[in-house]
């Protein structure tokens, strides 16, 4: 983990968002997130208004 780093000042322009799904919580089916990887222990998720 990037200890003392303000995450938001991150660039992650070049990151690579992917989805994920698994499970089966609710009637609709699959729950999925999107996210990329930043780092060793470090995951990033888009903002809800760009996926």
């Amino acid at each position: 983990m990037l200890n003392g780093s303000d995450l938001y000042k991150l660039d992650i322009n070049g990151a690579s968002f992917v989805k994920a799904c698994g499970g089966n919580t609710h009637p609709d089916g699959e729950s999925c997130v999107t996210l990329a990887r930043i780092g060793d222990d470090a995951w990033a998720l888009p903002e809800a208004g760009r996926i």
